[in-house]
């Protein structure tokens, strides 16, 4: 399954979201988790708070509710 990153899913639906990297480098793009589930498809490594996360790097597992 090639599903693209909540970032790109996001830019789809023309939601503006600050980025840099598009890599996990920066962090630029973080945005806190209210309710649901990502997969990631790969380990941030821009120091992230448990309930955030970087939408460049993850994609929804399932409905997802995010706070920007």
């Amino acid at each position: 399954m090639n599903t693209p990153s909540l970032l790109a899913a996001l830019e789809s639906h023309n939601i503006d979201v600050e980025y840099q990297c598009r890599e996990g480098y920066c962090g630029s793009c973080r945005t806190r988790l209210v309710s649901g589930q990502v997969d990631w498809l790969t380990e941030p490594l821009a120091f992230i708070q448990p309930g955030e996360i970087l939408p460049c790097c993850c994609r929804a597992k399932g409905d997802i509710e995010i706070e920007m």
